[in-house]
């Protein structure tokens, strides 16, 4: 804080700011849904997303008076779970399709 930026004397009427990586979790974990339902690709960010969701959870958990954003945050946990999950099926199903030498 500045100097001339008066200390809240009740820890409640702090201005809470979201967790700066709460909508980054969001976005990974919204683009491996997409990525990894057209090409399985979206495995990677999907794991990115949940990486980044723990990270910002932990910080919010910290510093509740600070941070804001959990429910955020918990959005990109869960999408980027999803996004990991098609992109491990996907990737099977082409590893087996390939294996097999069956295409539809």
């Amino acid at each position: 804080m500045s100097a001339g930026t008066p200390v809240p004397a009740d820890p409640a009427d702090a201005v809470r700011v979201p967790h700066p990586l709460a909508p980054r979790a969001l976005l990974m974990g919204i683009l491996g849904v997409v990525l990894g339902a057209l090409c399985g690709v979206g495995g990677i960010v999907g794991l990115l997303g949940v990486l980044t969701a723990r990270e910002a959870q932990r910080d919010i958990d910290a510093f509740p008076d600070r941070y804001d954003g959990r429910a955020m945050a918990t959005a990109g946990l869960v999408t980027g779970a999803v996004g990991l999950a098609v992109g491990l099926v996907v990737s099977v199903v082409v590893v087996v399709v390939v294996l097999t030498g069956r295409a539809s």
